[in-house]
């Protein structure tokens, strides 16, 4: 491999172009096509100057014509200069002429040219030789590379997303951990997605949480057009493909998703006039392929189900679709218009609704789902916003059924509670983030209190022991001084005051504490009282006693 890559970098440049040193024979080669060359343009350019051609030549340039140099020649003058005539402009009044004085030289540029591209022929004729004889190996190499460069191009892309390591959910609802590594099952039984988001889109898409199972494995999406119905499914079939290529998934931690042995989508139109598809029989087909194929261990993406043909034949044939694929178990989300199959959905222990909205307030679709109960179209709020005339709208309102408008009503009441309870939940969210947080700050300064607190005791019992040995020093002197009083005269007494007020002082740097306060008769206080941590100077709130050890337990800040 390292004599083939040689071979190649000596003979080819980057530009892919076969060096002139590629071999002896073709930069000789080379040469004399650049000096022929140069003698047919010297030679042509002297007849385009000369004086007696002037007013003959329509352009001083010289061109090619089939491999042939040739000069631009009026055709009114076309007899001022004698030679062939190659080719003429589409309007007939330029005539490209190969003058018959420099035929020779052009045969011999032409011929040298000739024999270059056979010298060029023949070295790649053998390179490509030794290319063939290494070909299964430059084909596991390559096979390497690419695998190399793939794995590569995953790693920089979760690095770029920040993403964690994906969790591979199967088996049941629990997910178990060996070193803190998630444990692959052989059954799928569980999607779970927090604050996931399109890969394509990004920052700019509202994150989608949902989760499916384990329970019950078909999810009915309703809701109004531009709503984010189409978004969540391609997000959920996207998601999961790029995990089974070992891609990370733009998600929160928590997030998990089952390994699918197939993942199955009908979205989108997929009609054709060439073969006389209509739209539904787009769909009849894709869906008779999936409920073919699909298993407990697939993934079934199903837009706009029952869409295409008559509303009410389109609603029982997408009710009876998913209740099949509900009863096998099989992993399904499905978009839906049509309220009876939310219904179904309702109804049955192994299907659940969800629902994305507008925004009661603007009518603007708010990209949040909403998962347990069905929603509205909004088909008429759209309509108003996309532009429709308003009496078209009052009057599409009056041929709406009592009851469609009594539910239509429930459903938007529902909606606006719910927001309102989410926005209520947000805030307790953030109120409990905010006590959270307090919380952590006032623990670590009471740490930073407790490691303080035994950093000044070392510090002042190192102290009193420098205090502690000078003091025996003075004493030790004091004593050999007083001994030597009795001996000696007045002078040596007056020494001795001296050692005494030196103790004296010493003894004054010394920092004595005071006494520590007597015991508490534990029975004076009680659970819920509000107590002073002695030596900490902090106050807290007795929350447990322990009258066999004479110990209790407080709590500080919240």
């Amino acid at each position: 491999m390292s004599y083939l890559s040689h071979s190649i970098t000596t003979t080819v440049n980057p530009n892919g172009l076969v060096k002139d040193t590629a071999s002896p024979s073709l930069g000789i080669l080379r040469r004399q096509v650049r000096d022929s060359y140069t003698r047919v343009t010297t030679a042509l350019q002297h007849i385009i100057t000369e004086s007696e051609m002037e007013g003959s030549i329509q352009d001083d340039v010289i061109s090619v014509r089939g491999d042939r140099l040739v000069i631009q020649v009026k055709s009114n003058m076309r007899n001022k200069i004698p030679g062939v005539v190659h080719d003429a402009s589409n309007t007939g009044m330029t005539l490209f002429v190969e003058p018959f004085s420099t035929v020779n030289l052009c045969n011999s540029w032409r011929e040298l040219t000739l024999e270059e591209d056979r010298e060029v022929a023949r070295i790649l004729r053998d390179l490509s030789a030794q290319v063939g004889s290494l070909s299964i190996e430059i084909s596991e190499t390559t096979a390497a590379v690419s695998e190399i460069d793939f794995i590569l191009a995953r790693a920089r892309y979760s690095n770029s997303i920040g993403a964690p390591d994906p969790l591979h959910h199967s088996g049941s609802a629990e997910i178990d951990h060996v070193d803190e590594k998630p444990l692959l099952r052989s059954e799928p039984s569980l999607i779970k997605l927090n604050n996931a988001k399109h890969p394509l889109i990004g920052e700019d898409m509202v994150p989608l949480n949902l989760e499916i199972g384990p329970s019950w494995h078909v999810l009915v999406i309703t809701g109004p057009n531009t709503g984010g119905k189409t978004v969540a499914l391609k997000t959920v079939g996207l998601l999961s493909a790029m995990q089974q290529c070992g891609i990370h998934i733009p998600a929160d931690f928590a997030s998990s998703l089952p390994i699918f042995d197939a993942i199955f989508a009908d979205i989108g139109d997929q009609q054709s006039i060439e073969t006389s598809v209509s739209t539904f029989s787009s769909h009849i087909r894709s869906l008779s392929e999936m409920l073919t194929h699909s298993t407990q261990r697939s993934l079934v993406l199903l837009d706009e189900i029952g869409a295409s043909t008559d509303p009410d034949e389109g609603a029982a044939i997408a009710a009876a679709v998913i209740e099949h694929l509900g009863e096998n178990k099989i992993f399904t989300i499905a978009t839906t218009h049509h309220r009876s199959v939310a219904a179904t959905a309702e109804s049955s222990p192994f299907m659940s609704n969800a629902s994305f909205h507008l925004d009661p307030d603007d009518l603007k679709p708010t990209y949040k789902i909403s998962v347990g109960i069905p929603g509205r179209s909004y088909a008429m709020a759209v309509a108003s916003r996309l532009g429709l005339p308003g009496n078209i709208l009052e009057n599409a309102e009056k041929n709406l059924s009592p009851e469609h408008r009594q539910i239509g009503k429930w459903l938007s009441d529902i909606s606006r509670e719910r927001e309102q309870v989410s926005k209520l939940l947000d805030e307790t969210n953030k109120s409990l983030n905010e006590t959270r947080s307090l919380r952590e700050k006032l623990e670590q300064e009471l740490h930073y209190l407790i490691d303080k607190r035994g950093t000044i005791i070392e510090s002042v019992r190192t102290k009193a022991e420098s205090r502690f040995s000078a003091i025996q020093n003075l004493l030790s002197r004091a004593e050999s001084a007083l001994s030597w009083s009795r001996h000696s005269d007045k002078s040596s007494s007056e020494s001795l005051d001296s050692e005494i007020d030196l103790i004296q002082s010493e003894l004054g740097k010394i920092d004595i504490p005071e006494a520590s306060p007597e015991k508490g008769d534990i029975d004076l206080v009680s659970l819920g009282d509000s107590v002073h941590v002695s030596g900490l100077s902090l106050r807290g709130t007795l929350i447990r006693l322990d009258s066999e050890n004479n110990s209790a337990e407080i709590l500080v800040g919240n």
